[in-house]
């Protein structure tokens, strides 16, 4: 094996730099040499949260209209129409979403927070049944495959009885309710 010590290397004009071919492999196994600057990153990548509480009307699959952004790499979470993350065009891959939820004052005989999928019910990722706690949260995560224009949104189910609040912020804390994605890389 030879090595090349070079200060920099150009492709010629109108072309892209390729190293090495079809089948090989790249070896970055000391990323204290190593800058990356637009590959190995986790992104599109997104964090929501709500700014004040939010009521959820008993019995009844809610989706959370999270307005207030932290952080949006790629502008995939629309924050003011559909409240909804897009898989933006060339990204399609393995993405991990986690959210957490808190109740406002209340304890619920049963508090769910659900994944939908392109408009569609994926899966209840977290679910309490509690009759005491006056102050339930539910946090999960989950890892899902997904195409360009798959879109993601955040669902809220109890059944406390009549509309409650589930808590955005307090004097104590910023981010009580929030919800956040990114793209998995190496997968």
């Amino acid at each position: 094996m030879a090595t090349l010590f070079v200060d920099k290397i150009d492709p010629q004009s109108g072309t892209s730099l390729e190293i090495g071919s079809s089948g090989d492999t790249l070896d970055l196994s000391n990323p204290s040499t190593v800058t990356l600057n637009s590959v190995m990153k986790n992104s599109p990548a997104f964090l929501v949260k709500l700014s004040s509480d939010y009521n959820i009307a008993n019995s009844t699959s809610t989706k959370i209209q999270y307005t207030t952004e932290v952080f949006d790499t790629d502008s995939a979470y629309d924050n003011s129409t559909n409240y909804r993350f897009t898989v933006p065009s060339g990204q399609a891959g393995k993405y991990f979403f986690y959210f957490q939820v808190r109740a406002n004052g209340w304890g619920a005989n049963r508090f769910v927070s659900y994944i939908y999928v392109n408009g569609s019910l994926d899966t209840a990722t977290a679910e309490m049944r509690t009759a005491s706690a006056s102050y339930p949260s539910i946090q999960s995560g989950v890892v899902l495959d997904l195409d360009v224009g798959d879109f993601i949104e955040h669902y809220v189910y109890h059944d406390q009885g009549g509309t409650q609040p589930i808590q955005g912020t307090s004097t104590e804390h910023q981010n009580l309710t929030f919800f956040g994605g990114y793209k998995l890389i190496g997968v």
